[in-house]
């Protein structure tokens, strides 16, 4: 109980220190001119993973970094972000939109994609919301509608963080509509959950204490919870919902890619992994045949 109550006064503690860290820091601003449309704290709330200024900015910085290195050079692009929530990674690639450019946000969360468009007036920019079922995010609406996008539309597409959400049914889908969407030769970057060798090494490193690699414990993140006739999709056995958090045996994720026809040219292995990396969920670069 204690703890649930310093949790909160932290959570309240925050909202008047931000104000006034930013404040002070707005006009000292001299290169990261977008940490200035960060939302407020009361408009990142919601959902799973990183919530606070400070991560939003390093998350911010990481992602303008990664995805400038990847995402196609020719001009104009179109891009697709997938699970956008409340516009993190428009933020990371606000530096990188031309004048002739396009971005496109997609979010199964009405309200998302409402802060995004009271928050970020960009004539570039559009914001969709699909209303697909999930678990976690989206339990009042049901179905999996294909997204209201035409074939091969876009150059580059970016989902962090969203087919980690996904349960074995949607996955299959929504990653057929990446390739659907994708033109030939583009890119998409995407994060997962990916049940490999390097994952099978570490789980009986994985007692309660904290990783030295981020700031939970590391018993936290053992994927023990198989999904219903789904050999290879797994969940947590802590998790409130399996949508919480989704992983796939790497195998079944190759087949999967392979009969899409997208290739991995990239990967990074995330830090969950308990092993030293740059970033925290797994990274796949692919690209489509062309």
């Amino acid at each position: 109980m204690w703890s649930k109550i310093a949790r909160r006064a932290e959570e309240y503690a925050q909202v008047p220190a931000e104000a006034l860290l930013r404040s002070v820091e707005t006009n000292s601003l001299s290169r990261a001119f977008s940490l200035r449309q960060v939302p407020r704290p009361a408009l990142r709330t919601g959902g799973l993973g990183t919530t606070t200024y400070s991560e939003w900015c390093f998350i911010i910085g990481y992602w303008q970094a990664f995805l400038g290195t990847w995402m196609p050079q020719e001009r104009p692009i179109r891009i697709l972000d997938i699970g956008c929530g409340v516009g993190r990674q428009y933020l990371s690639l606000l530096p990188q939109i031309g004048p002739d450019d396009r971005y496109v946000g997609l979010d199964v969360v009405s309200r998302s994609i409402d802060i995004c468009r009271t928050s970020y007036p960009d004539a570039r920019a559009e914001w969709i919301h699909v209303p697909a079922g999930n678990g976690f995010y989206a339990r009042d609406q049901k179905g999996l509608p294909a997204w209201p996008i035409d074939n091969a539309a876009f150059d580059f597409q970016l989902a962090v963080s969203v087919w980690t959400h996904m349960g074995p049914a949607d996955f299959r889908f929504y990653l057929g509509e990446v390739a659907r969407t994708l033109r030939p030769g583009g890119r998409a970057v995407m994060t997962f959950f990916i049940l490999d060798e390097r994952y099978a090494e570490t789980l009986a490193e994985r007692d309660d204490g904290e990783s030295h690699l981020y700031p939970q414990s590391r018993s936290l993140w053992i994927f023990d919870r198989p999904f219903p006739g789904e050999p290879d999709f797994f969940s947590r056995q802590k998790a409130s919902v399996p949508e919480v958090a989704v992983a796939i045996r790497e195998t079944a994720l190759h087949a999967l890619l392979n009969e899409l026809g997208l290739t991995v040219v990239h990967r990074v292995s995330g830090t969950w992994k308990e092993r030293p990396s740059h970033y925290f969920q797994d990274i796949l670069v692919l690209e489509r045949a062309g």
